[in-house]
């Protein structure tokens, strides 16, 4: 068992370096420690990138190369690290430090597009709204004396762990985060429906850490003969911006929409050169149904044109 175990190799962004994961293996210590090593891209001497006796595993580099981040068991259960990365030197500049601490451990990383939030996956209680629920319910596992378990569905066991009825969902935390709690996707909506037949609508606010970041408003489209289709009007916090905030409301807004007895739902002046959000209605199942041209005056570029934009709730 002399032989270490590669994986995970990621190319750094500049194409001069891999870094990757190395495995030894002590078979006195019955254990299976890795480590994190570089390598230049054309080939050469490998070196250990981080100097810790801690596993580690898992490496990501951040869109400009300048961040990397792995998971780490420097803590129980396995958490996010991060450091800055010198991407002509290839060397880890200044000491790492822990991004996440959730209670039921992070792993699955992925950097966002524009280097400003890091995804990843832990296994939580469906029914939990919160860390605490899942700490407390993991602690109460632990101590019970009864460690038979019965399961009536897949899937329940990965690997050589039992999964303890969790799920594993999406979380998503700011690359600037230090030992930061983490945002649920989607997160803690509420709602409050107001109002009968035409005159029905609803509210809602998405919360993080008892701080709204995100509320919509939702209400017929037209009075009267029209008032079976529904409108919405959404703001987001600019500090939530790229935690998929939007989304959330978005899902939940057709939900509530539905609930309510709404046939469909209708945007009335979506402007042509907010790109994510045109795209993000498009995923949500809504149609460009017609176009105004020049409608928006843009402070940057001038007149643009406004879409109208639809789709049922049957």
């Amino acid at each position: 068992m002399a032989l270490k175990r590669v994986g995970a190799p990621v190319p750094s962004p500049n194409g001069k370096w891999v870094v990757f994961d190395c495995e030894d293996v002590d078979l006195a210590a019955n254990t299976k420690t890795s480590h994190l090593w570089i390598v230049p891209a054309t080939g050469g001497e490998s070196r250990r990138l981080n100097s810790t006796p801690n596993h580690e595993e898992r490496p990501r580099f951040s869109p400009d190369g300048k961040r990397l981040i792995w998971t780490s068991k420097a803590t129980d259960p396995t958490q996010i690290w991060m450091c800055d990365f010198d991407p002509n030197a290839g060397a880890l500049i200044d000491k790492p430090h822990q991004v996440t601490n959730i209670s039921t451990g992070a792993d699955g990383t992925m950097w966002s597009p524009d280097g400003k939030n890091i995804v990843f996956v832990s296994a939580i209680y469906p029914d939990c709204r919160d860390d605490a629920c899942n700490k407390k319910r993991d602690e109460e596992l632990k101590k019970s004396k009864v460690k038979a378990k019965i399961f009536t569905r897949l899937f329940y066991r990965h690997w050589n762990a039992f999964t303890e009825f969790k799920r594993s969902h999406l979380f998503v935390i700011s690359a600037d985060s230090f030992v930061g709690d983490a945002v649920s996707v989607p997160g803690k909506l509420t709602a409050s429906p107001t109002g009968q037949l035409q005159d029905r609508s609803a509210s809602a606010a998405l919360r993080r850490d008892e701080h709204v970041v995100g509320s919509y408003v939702l209400r017929p489209n037209r009075p009267g003969l029209g008032a079976h289709v529904s409108n919405a009007s959404f703001i987001v916090a600019k500090s939530a911006r790229g935690l998929g905030v939007g989304r959330a409301m978005g899902e939940h807004c057709l939900s509530e929409a539905r609930r309510l007895g709404f046939r469909a739902m209708q945007f009335n002046f979506v402007v042509s050169t907010n790109e994510s959000a045109v795209h993000l209605w498009q995923e949500l199942g809504f149609k460009i149904v017609g176009t105004l041209p020049g409608a928006f005056r843009h402070s940057q570029k001038g007149y643009v044109d406004v879409y109208v934009m639809f789709r049922s709730l049957l």
